[in-house]
């Protein structure tokens, strides 16, 4: 019932959102999510992903990572998309890395916005297996947030059947 899971959603906090557009999702709750350093578990911002999400406390700069082993279900492109609470004492300047087919790029986030959505950090080939997205806290200005890392197929949407009648009128 849609409807009981969005009351549900609000009272917790989180969301279980279904997205069609995300072939792998990973959670800092999941096995396939491995922190390093002091990370603090929390509720207190809503907009996250799954049950909760983890801080680095404002401390331990350089000393703090959350390295997502996102799914790749089929060799190809996907965007790399990330997910957090955002608010004023959030870091800036957040680096993730991500290793893909060509290598290894680092992108800087901004945890002061965009928080509660899918925040898409770019475009790259990966073969089956496994994408490796790495949050740091390195040289960061504030409280920097793992929530949840995904995948969207294709170079973005990976339309379910139904929806691509939507779209063509059907």
């Amino acid at each position: 019932d849609p409807a009981k899971t969005e009351a549900l959603q609000q009272r917790i906090g989180g969301s279980f959102p279904v997205e069609d557009d995300l072939a792998a999702v990973e959670d800092n709750t999941d096995p396939g999510c491995t922190l390093t350093g002091t990370w603090q578990a929390s509720t207190s911002v809503s907009g996250f992903y799954g049950t909760n999400y983890v801080h680095d406390r404002n401390t331990s700069k350089g000393g703090c990572s959350a390295r997502f082993a996102v799914p790749v279900p089929t060799g190809g492109t996907f965007t790399v998309c990330l997910r957090w609470p955002a608010d004023s004492n959030r870091a800036s300047n957040v680096p993730v890395e991500i290793v893909n087919a060509g290598g290894t790029n680092v992108v800087t986030v901004d945890q002061r916005t965009n928080g509660g959505t899918w925040f898409d950090l770019g475009t790259w080939d990966f073969a089956p297996g496994t994408a490796w997205v790495t949050i740091r806290n390195d040289g960061t200005d504030g409280y920097v947030m793992a929530d949840a890392a995904g995948l969207k197929g294709d170079a973005g949407v990976a339309q379910d059947s139904d929806q691509q009648d939507a779209d063509d009128g059907v």
